[in-house]
């Protein structure tokens, strides 16, 4: 028998899922090894796990503490040796922070009773009426088919339209470090819900920064495919769910 084709498709599956920016639990790594410009909700985001998580397996007392070089177990499941930290220089989360930290009075309360706080002071996101549409355009893709695509809506729209967010809360990550996603902004929110903003142009915040229901995010911009679209994604607890379900209805 003839194995080379199956083998050929085994292949060209794994090859698909490393290169989409996302990985489920069937092929995700054991470890992931800190790059230049990851944070903590970036790497939580590629991997499909819940930033908490991540940060609890990996004994982090700060989301901001990342350095290059340092490997993060994507499990709870198996140590990652003290020696496996490096002591290079702080990715552009860790750097970003301590500069706004610098500027701020010291703190007594440990970091994770802080996040607490985070999370209890912001809008719940299953709250009705919490979100809105992120953008004006005609729906193209609905959630639920293969690939990045279907983990949440594709709206189209013209080169440079604006993309507001969806519902207040503050910026996590705001770059392109997730290939299959091009120009990013996540958005925190409360109850253990993410929104994200794929393909822009442009990007108009920073991380840290406090955001509102409905202002001005991004400009929409290509895929990588030329298409002028927004892939919006919201997840819960690192899960993607449908945002059709939190989204006002159009009328």
């Amino acid at each position: 028998m003839n194995t080379r084709p199956l083998l050929l498709a085994a292949l060209l599956a794994l090859t698909g899922c490393a290169g989409s920016g996302l990985t489920g639990d069937a092929f995700r790594p054991a470890v992931h090894v800190v790059r230049a410009g990851d944070t903590l909700y970036s790497i939580a985001w590629r991997h499909g796990l819940d930033h908490r998580e991540l940060a609890r397996w990996n004994d982090l007392d700060s989301p901001d503490h990342l350095r290059v070089g340092q490997r993060l177990r994507l499990s709870s499941r198996g140590p990652v040796a003290a020696s496996d930290r490096s002591t290079s220089a702080p990715t552009r989360q860790s750097r970003t922070t301590a500069q706004r930290e610098s500027q701020a009075e010291s703190r007594s309360a440990p970091a994770e009773s802080e996040e607490s706080a985070k999370e209890s002071s912001k809008p719940v996101g299953d709250e009705p009426g919490a979100w809105r549409w992120p953008a004006g355009g005609e729906l193209i893709g609905e959630f639920g088919g293969d690939g990045v695509a279907g983990r949440g809506i594709e709206i189209a729209g013209e080169m440079g339209a604006a993309v507001k967010a969806s519902a207040g809360g503050e910026v996590v990550y705001s770059g392109e470090g997730l290939q299959a996603y091009g120009q990013l902004v996540i958005i925190r929110h409360g109850g253990g819900f993410l929104s994200a903003y794929a393909h822009n142009d442009r990007l108009l915040v920073d991380e840290g920064q406090q955001v509102v229901a409905g202002q001005q995010i991004a400009g929409m911009g290509r895929t990588n495919d030329g298409d002028v679209l927004l892939h919006f994604e919201i997840r819960r607890q690192g899960t993607p769910v449908d945002p059709l379900d939190f989204l006002p209805a159009r009328e």
